[in-house]
């Protein structure tokens, strides 16, 4: 399955299914639209879709610290690493963070320091910038697509 423009990162932590509801165009195939604008509405949905699942992971990640949030640790517990957490991992890749994520099971304490060195490091301005920067791809792209689909049903 080929990538969309999605850091790398980021796209190897989605689950198989949300890589496909990413790529899946083939409803709009199924409409009749041409390949022009079945691009443009793929890229409208990439776009907005990495902004939610970004935005979503950082919201999902400060929950963790909140021991009542059992879903909220979930992913972190179970090894499912944000972009957030990667990019704090990018600063010291052998420091205190890398241990924590390795172990196999993590405490309260140990979810809470891996949320601090996450915020400590900066990665969450990192990871909200590229969440601005797909929903701004989202929007400029958005216009098109709704002219698009408004044209498409007019023509029917």
């Amino acid at each position: 399955m080929m990538s969309p423009p999605i850091p790398p990162d980021v796209w190897a932590k989605l689950d198989a299914g949300l890589q496909r509801k990413i790529l899946d165009i083939r409803p709009a195939h199924l409409a009749g639209l041409d390949r022009e604008h079945v691009a443009a509405l793929a890229d409208y949905s990439r776009a907005l879709g990495a902004a939610f699942r970004l935005t979503e992971d950082m919201s999902r990640l400060a929950r963790a610290a909140q021991p009542a949030d059992d879903a909220a640790t979930a992913g972190l517990r179970d090894g499912a690493l944000s972009h957030s957490v990667l990019g704090a991992l990018r600063h010291t890749p052998e420091g205190r963070l890398a241990n924590l994520i390795r172990r196999e099971r993590l405490t309260d304490a140990d979810v809470d320091e891996v949320v601090g060195i996450v915020e400590e490091s900066g990665a969450f301005d990192v990871t909200g910038a590229l969440a601005r920067d797909h929903a701004d791809r989202a929007a400029t792209s958005s216009p098109g697509c709704w002219n698009i689909l408004r044209a498409h049903r007019v023509s029917r």
